[in-house]
C-alpha cells in the first residue's frame, strides 16, 4: 500500500494513495470519500474526483489466514511500486526493485503465456525477462515477443529452466514477425564475454525471426553453446 496522510486540526488528510489492493464483501461500499460512497475505483468516479489509486486494484488478497499475510494471488504479483524505505518483505526477502508485489509478502509465480519485451512492455530488457525466467520457472509454454528496435545486451541462458519440457518451451521472437526489425547486438571485450547468445544446459528453447550481431572485431562470436 502506498498511502500518504497527515493529521491537521484533528482531521486526517490524505495527500496521495496508489498501488493498493481493495477488498470488501459488499462491493456497493468499497470506498467512502468526503461523505460519498463509491462501489468501484472506476475512472469515471472515485479516481477522477480524487486523482488517487490510478494503479490500484480490487481483488480478494487470499491470505493464507487472518493472521498469516502470505499470498499467491496473481493480481497482486508485481503490481506494486518501489518504496525506498521498504527493501524487504515480512520474511526479510528482498523486494523486486522495479515491480514489487502488493502486500506484505514478495512472492513468485511461474511464467506461462505470452510476454512482451521493449519499451512500455512486460519487460524493459531481455536480461530482465531471463532473470524472471530463472527466478520463477515456468508451468506452461512461454513466448517472449521483442518489440522492434536494437537491444544492446547479451542473452545468457545458464542452466536448466525449471518447468521447461518438450511441451513447455521458451520462445524468443520478433513481435512483428520480421527478423530485420529486431537486432540483438553486443560488443565483447574479453574471451569470457565473447558471445551475444550463450546457452549452457538450457533446453527446449526457440529463437525465431531475430537478428544477432557481434559488434567487436577481436571478440566477435555470436552464439556460444
Amino acid at each position: 500500500m502506498l498511502l500518504n496522510a497527515n493529521l491537521s486540526n484533528g482531521t486526517l488528510q490524505v495527500s496521495s494513495s496508489d498501488y493498493n489492493c481493495f477488498y470488501t464483501t459488499n462491493y456497493l461500499n468499497l470506498i467512502k470519500w468526503n461523505g460519498t460512497v463509491y462501489s468501484s475505483l472506476s475512472i469515471s468516479n472515485y479516481q477522477t474526483i480524487t486523482g488517487f489509486d490510478l494503479n490500484s486494484i480490487v481483488t480478494h488478497p487470499h491470505y493464507t489466514s487472518i493472521s498469516d499475510l502470505h499470498t499467491n494471488e496473481p493480481m497482486l504479483h508485481k503490481s506494486g511500486t518501489q518504496i525506498a524505505t521498504v527493501s524487504t518483505d515480512i520474511d526479510n526477502d528482498l523486494r523486486l526493485s522495479a515491480t514489487p508485489c502488493i502486500g506484505a509478502d514478495e512472492f513468485l509465480l511461474p511464467l506461462s503465456g505470452t510476454y512482451t519485451i521493449g519499451s512500455n512492455s512486460d519487460y524493459s530488457t531481455i536480461a530482465n525477462a531471463v532473470l524472471d525466467l530463472y527466478e520463477s520457472g515456468i508451468d506452461g509454454a512461454v513466448i517472449f515477443k521483442l518489440k522492434d528496435g536494437q537491444y544492446n545486451e547479451q542473452i545468457n541462458l545458464d542452466g536448466a529452466i525449471i518447468g521447461s519440457s518438450a511441451a513447455n518451451t521458451v520462445t524468443f521472437e520478433s513481435n512483428s514477425g520480421f527478423h530485420g526489425n529486431v537486432n540483438i547486438t553486443y560488443t565483447a571485450n574479453s574471451a569470457g564475454s565473447n558471445y551475444v547468445l550463450r546457452i549452457n544446459e538450457a533446453e527446449h528453447l526457440i529463437f525465431r525471426n531475430l537478428t544477432f550481431t557481434a559488434g567487436g572485431t577481436d571478440y566477435a562470436r555470436i552464439v556460444l553453446f
